[in-house]
């Protein structure tokens, strides 16, 4: 009677334990976990801050917060044009298509220098820091191909 038992508890706490396993595999091929390393997306998020991404399932929009890969290493940076735009910045203002940005995700004007125009290509997306002052961004990096995006921002 107890060798039955004892090995109904084997077979529960093995199924259990693989269903776990199975869990925790599939949770991060859909989610990253990251930690936010500077100060260039205050004030959205801040220093030291951990975020969750979503890896799969839709292109990045205008607004999203996007971690990418550049070089070695992995950026946070908020979205503000897509494939196909025209981006310009000119009188400390940001122009998508000719057209002033709407960007109420910023907490107050940010003093903007100049550049452009820069026609993001197909398959890309240009980014910008909220901290627009200490970023390293699509300003000096360029537009950032999909295929190098790591995930868009979900929680935080």
């Amino acid at each position: 009677m107890m060798n039955i038992q004892w090995r109904m508890f084997i077979k529960w706490t093995f199924i259990i334990l693989l269903s776990f396993v199975v869990l925790v595999i599939v949770f991060f091929q859909l989610f990253g976990l990251y930690r936010v390393y500077g100060d260039s997306m205050e004030p959205a998020l801040k220093h030291d801050e951990m975020v969750m991404t979503f890896k799969w399932g839709r292109d990045p929009e205008v607004g999203d917060i996007i971690l990418f890969r550049q070089d070695q290493n992995i950026y946070i940076k908020r979205v503000v044009a897509l494939s196909g735009s025209t981006v310009e910045a000119k009188n400390q203002r940001l122009s998508i298509n000719g057209k002033p940005a709407k960007e109420e995700y910023l907490s107050k004007e940010q003093p903007l220098q100049a550049f452009g125009p820069v026609n993001v290509p197909e398959e890309a997306v240009f980014v910008l820091g909220d901290d627009r002052e200490k970023s390293y961004d699509s300003r000096k990096m360029g537009p950032i191909s999909k295929e190098r995006i790591k995930g868009i921002l979900i929680v935080h």
